[in-house]
């Protein structure tokens, strides 16, 4: 179901990434700040699927449809999961958003929480694998930084208010006259803060536009020998679809020269990426 989810998405994916209007989700990696679709996401990592489930369970987006059955239906927020997972004809329908919360509501529906996840099976593996192909000097370090830097993803899942009467054009990006709708925008989403690898040098918000659209091309150009090492990492993390994600790195590989040294490591990296979520340990 989440590959025809994807693929759906995919085609849509250029207009969706970074749009403020219809997203569900603010996430934050260093000091980048993105708004992102959960259903786009949990639909192309496996991690994120994770973690969405998580933060929908503890209500994130509100209460579960199914917590309060004697309730008012107006009282319970549908989760973005949940809410027509098949897309259907409409990307945009298949997407839910905060556009029903107000700031008046904070504090009085959710507290703020935080869920800390152990990355336990990935630092296991970092820690006791056996690389049968070496990797370079230069790029033995990080194995320690992603044990040491990504034992924990901090969550904050903050309140999602109601009544929000949002204005038209709000979330536009680059409009300095709706900075204050923006910010209210933002007290709308719940918060995902998550650590990478060198997000910055490794070009992070080209892996997540490849997330949404599929676009290798474009991907590659931002590959180098120093930060390919992060790259692979970063795909670990995220636990992409073992066969997407390959593709891409074997590529990248098969256009450097053999003195560089990088040819092997997607499948020193990558190798143990599970193409069933229901295989990760969290």
């Amino acid at each position: 179901m989440e590959g025809k989810i994807a693929e759906q998405l995919v085609e849509n994916g250029a207009s969706m990434y970074g749009r403020r209007e219809d997203a569900n989700c603010v996430l934050r990696v260093g000091t980048m700040k993105f708004y992102v679709h959960v259903q786009m996401l949990a639909s192309r990592s496996f991690t994120f699927r994770h973690i969405f489930e998580e933060m929908m369970a503890n209500g994130a987006w509100g209460p579960p449809l199914d917590t309060d059955s004697s309730s008012d239906d107006s009282s319970r927020s549908q989760s973005p999961m949940q809410e027509n997972p098949a897309i259907g004809n409409s990307v945009d329908s298949g997407i839910s958003s905060g556009s029903e919360c107000g700031p008046e509501a904070i504090g009085h529906v959710y507290s703020r929480h935080q869920i800390n996840y152990k990355i336990s099976k990935w630092k296991e593996t970092l820690e006791s694998a056996s690389v049968p192909i070496a990797i370079p000097d230069k790029l033995k370090h990080k194995r320690d930084a992603i044990i040491d830097g990504m034992e924990l993803l901090n969550i904050n899942a903050f309140p999602l208010p109601r009544n929000f009467d949002r204005h038209e054009g709000m979330g536009a990006v680059g409009n300095t006259n709706n900075r204050d709708e923006d910010e209210d925008l933002d007290e709308c989403l719940p918060e995902l803060s998550m650590t990478f690898m060198d997000p910055e040098k490794s070009h992070f918000e080209e892996l997540l536009y490849w997330l949404y659209t599929g676009d290798n091309s474009r991907w590659l150009r931002f590959f180098t020998p120093e930060n390919y090492g992060s790259i692979l990492e970063n795909i670990r993390l995220l636990n992409i679809s073992a066969t997407d994600a390959i593709d891409v790195c074997l590529l990248y590989e098969s256009k450097t020269s053999p003195r560089m040294g990088l040819k092997g490591m997607a499948q020193v990296i990558l190798c143990e990426l599970q193409a069933d979520d229901d295989n990760m340990d969290f």
